[in-house]
């Protein structure tokens, strides 16, 4: 999948190789005329996490890359947020995954459940899952007793998904017959189904509306189902379906090169985890804008 962004998301080395893009508005000017979705602006300073699979040093380097922890690894109290997009363990490195839940009980308010999370809290396994060491399940089993393990979230009036919310699943579908862009989402509407996504996630785990939400698999993913739920949803397949989106969001899960944002504005992807790379991104939203920090290990 090709985004529509050249000359358009500003692009900067930093000391070490790090990789800034920079989405804002500029003053005077309509910095992204044809797209549905100005660029995420929040009234507070928010980070927000792309998939890290278990790799600790990838997931500090990251963090101490954007400024979210100091080089002791105390978190920086300019950001009010600090959201992982989900799979923030992996299930395959069972001693580097407990490890990485230990350090991320400090650091996150919020972690989003990916599919890997799932396969332990109520989801299916999928090949070469590890069984879970007894720690790690009881530091997942709080979290989710203290609401910082949840599958939804919103940062003002973007919805936060592991996979992404498919048009289909959308409680206010378009018309199949109209020819005009859904109106966007207010953020009322995002945080009632972020509520909504939650509280199935939490009550209705043996339904089928359980399934459909989040552990259905899309054709786009190698499954049998017409879209997938939102642990499972494609980038590509939200792309495909952009111009019926009303809600903007961002997301992880589908594995790029770098973070990329869709052509009409209204799907961030903060996954840069591309052919297993040992890389994270970390999407910095404020009043003004985003840029995205690209961190890495060897």
């Amino acid at each position: 999948m090709i985004c529509d962004c050249e000359n358009k998301l500003k692009i900067k080395k930093q000391s070490g190789g790090v990789c800034v893009y920079r989405w804002k508005l500029e003053k005077g000017e309509d910095y992204y005329p044809e797209r549905r979705a100005t660029p995420i602006t929040s009234k507070e300073k928010v980070a927000i996490i792309g998939d890290t699979h278990g790799r600790l040093l990838v997931l500090k380097e990251v963090l101490l890359r954007a400024g979210v922890i100091d080089e002791s690894g105390k978190r920086n109290p300019e950001f009010k947020r600090v959201i992982h997009i989900g799979d923030l363990m992996d299930g395959r490195r069972a001693g580097m995954d407990k490890m990485t839940l230990e350090f991320a009980d400090d650091v996150f308010d919020e972690v989003l459940v990916g599919n890997h999370e799932a396969a332990y809290m109520g989801g299916e396994s999928f090949s070469s899952m590890e069984a879970i060491d007894p720690e790690s399940q009881r530091i997942l089993n709080r979290w989710e007793r203290e609401g910082k393990l949840v599958v939804a979230t919103c940062v003002d009036d973007w919805l936060l998904t592991h996979g992404g919310l498919d048009p289909e699943l959308s409680p206010a579908k378009t018309p199949s017959d109209s020819q005009e862009l859904p109106v966007v989402a207010t953020q009322e509407e995002v945080e009632a189904v972020v509520e909504v996504l939650n509280d199935t996630w939490r009550f209705q785990r043996h339904s089928d509306a359980f399934k459909e939400c989040f552990l259905q698999i899309g054709e786009a993913r190698g499954g049998m189902a017409e879209y997938g739920g939102v642990l499972w949803n494609d980038f590509s397949r939200l792309v495909a379906t952009e111009s019926q989106q009303r809600y903007k969001q961002v997301v992880g899960h589908t594995p790029q090169k770098e973070a990329l944002v869709s052509p009409q504005g209204m799907v961030v992807n903060v996954d840069a985890g591309k052919r297993g790379k040992k890389v994270s991104s970390c999407l910095v939203v404020d009043s003004e804008g985003s840029q995205v920090v690209m961190g890495s290990a060897n």
